[in-house]
């Protein structure tokens, strides 16, 4: 089950108009967060102890309701090459080696292929900051076998560095995703749970 982080990482915060103000966040080994807990639809809006930054006029993200993986609310940076960037927590264990990152992502349906860049940044409100570690290519209009993605992270990234999402506006396509986790390496996910159970079942017969 995917947990909001922003029930788990609550820090001082106040709300003026569409300005969000966050205290200081204390670096965590694991998070899980479905984006639930937010509102729709204005720009910038990420869970505490989050950041989202654009380097181009236009380039935005939001909280929207439109067809999330879990319900009712995911990510959408908007498309027809805006930049923007959603920056994770802080992390204990970035460089450990020992946890990955993952989601689950998509297009606008009627779109032509996407591309997002998950990576780091070294300076939180430093747009060029930002180093890709895996482009990823997105074809899917909706959340469906394909859409979930894992990606480790060298144990050469610094650790002051923070996971990030990039959509670096080279599409038209407006990007959708959901469900970010980190995670231990060896969880499993609940496909591998329902295979593994599946060949001990079939053992025993």
């Amino acid at each position: 089950m995917i947990k909001n982080l922003s029930t788990n990482l609550l820090v001082s915060l106040s709300i003026v108009g569409s300005i969000y103000a966050y205290g200081q966040c204390t670096p965590v080994s694991e998070f899980s967060e479905n984006f639930d807990a937010l509102f729709c639809c204005e720009m910038g809006v990420v869970p505490p102890c989050w950041k989202s930054i654009t380097t181009s006029t236009g380039g935005n993200q939001i909280i929207s309701n439109t067809a999330p993986a879990s319900s009712p609310r995911n990510v959408y940076q908007v498309g027809y090459n805006n930049v923007s960037i959603v920056i994770m927590p802080p992390l204990t264990n970035i460089n450990a080696g020992t946890h990955h990152f993952k989601f689950k992502a998509r297009i606008n349906q009627f779109s032509a292929p996407g591309r997002l860049d998950f990576g780091y940044i070294t300076e939180f409100g430093d747009a060029s900051t930002f180093v890709t570690l895996q482009s990823i290519t997105i074809e899917n209009g909706t959340y469906d076998s394909t859409s979930e993605r894992t990606f480790d992270v060298p144990t050469t990234v610094p650790g002051n560095a923070r996971l990030a999402i990039r959509n670096p506006g080279i599409s038209v396509s407006g990007h959708y995703w959901d469900d970010a986790v980190w995670e231990p390496k060896s969880a499993l996910s609940t496909d591998e749970i329902k295979k593994r159970n599946f060949k001990s079942i079939s053992k025993s017969f």
